[in-house]
């Protein structure tokens, strides 16, 4: 029998990486409008992260937790601006920051929205807290391209303004926020977007990427 060997992928010369909550982390994403979350309708590879790496062949890395917010806590018993400095919730050593990405896609917000209604207050605070995080973000990723985005599952007018406010503060011309349209969607499961929706906001996102970073 003749031996064979698998060889490693060659390296991509684009590296991407996502931070978001459960709309990055595929959560649902393979159930109908009305099923209740399970693992088996939650795929991490039918997110626009995954999907957006893939048309792009590039190198991704993802930071990704369900119900988690910038520095709030909501649905989540961490929040992201703790969550990024390590190496995983359950590896709390910091985070070497070595991957170097291109890009950032950051998807934050969606749970802040749910914290709004019984946090009154916290929308004067909201856009301190992203530029803070977003601040951090520019520090360890001092050469790359930061896509924000929100409203996948619906705006709050707060979060919007707020994130708005965060970027017109920085005025960093590498910073953009929603540079393209795209419909909210709540189709899967417990709300959440649909595999659909994903790969709409993947063929965006990837067609940005494209046109108006790398180009």
């Amino acid at each position: 029998m003749s031996e064979k060997f698998y060889c490693a992928p060659a390296k991509s010369d684009l590296k991407i990486e996502f931070v978001g909550d459960s709309i990055t982390a595929g959560y649902g994403v393979l159930g109908n409008k009305g099923d209740a979350w399970s693992v088996t309708n939650s795929d991490c590879t039918g997110s626009y992260a995954y999907l957006t790496a893939q048309k792009l062949d590039a190198d991704y890395s993802v930071v990704a937790w369900s119900g988690i917010c910038t520095k709030a806590y909501m649905w989540a018993n961490i929040n992201m601006d703790n969550l990024y400095k390590r190496v995983s919730n359950s590896n709390t050593a910091q985070y070497a920051f070595d991957f170097s990405p291109d890009v950032v896609v950051l998807n934050l917000g969606t749970n802040e929205a749910t914290y709004l209604g019984s946090h009154y207050d916290y929308g004067a605070q909201f856009p301190v807290d992203y530029k803070e995080f977003l601040t951090y973000l520019r520090e360890k990723n001092p050469d790359a391209y930061i896509i924000c985005l929100y409203g996948m599952m619906g705006k709050n007018s707060t979060i919007d303004n707020g994130i708005k406010t965060a970027l017109n503060e920085m005025n960093d011309p590498k910073i953009v926020y929603n540079p393209f349209a795209f419909e909210a969607d709540q189709n899967a499961a417990n709300g959440h977007p649909c595999l659909l929706a994903q790969s709409v906001w993947a063929e965006l996102l990837s067609n940005y990427i494209t046109n108006s970073v790398i180009a």
